[in-house]
């Protein structure tokens, strides 16, 4: 018999060929639907569940950054209020501008990757 040290260790390498596998799949451009047959539902599942909560993390990402752009342009109102110097605080939205922008097309590379998972699970 298998001590639970040994399965674990079974379990987790299986785990990395099947997520191979998949990530071989998933970063092909084919648009050929192909469907694995075999495929673990656990592993499928538990795919799908990390590839949700990495998009729901950039989500609140991108909720964050929004957040900063409308703080900034409440600064950017104050300081040309006083007649003071706004260069600082544009040059920080265009940033977070380029950070939202990041993020929206991770999410794309995500939801595609997630489409891929589930066209792959038939």
């Amino acid at each position: 018999m298998n001590d639970d040290g040994s399965h674990n260790s079974q379990k987790g390498t299986l785990k990395s060929e099947w997520t191979l596998l998949l990530d071989s799949f998933v970063e092909e451009e084919n648009p050929k639907a192909t469907v694995i047959q075999g495929l673990p539902q656990e592993f499928i599942h538990e795919t799908m569940r990390e590839l949700s909560v990495q998009k729901h993390s950039l989500f609140q990402q991108i909720e964050d950054v929004k957040a900063q752009i409308e703080e900034t342009h409440v600064v950017i109102e104050n300081l040309q209020l006083v007649g003071s110097d706004t260069q600082g605080a544009h040059n920080r939205i265009a940033d977070l501008h380029e950070q939202g922008a990041t993020l929206t097309e991770t999410i794309h590379t995500l939801d595609k990757k997630i489409k891929k998972v589930r066209t792959l699970a038939g």
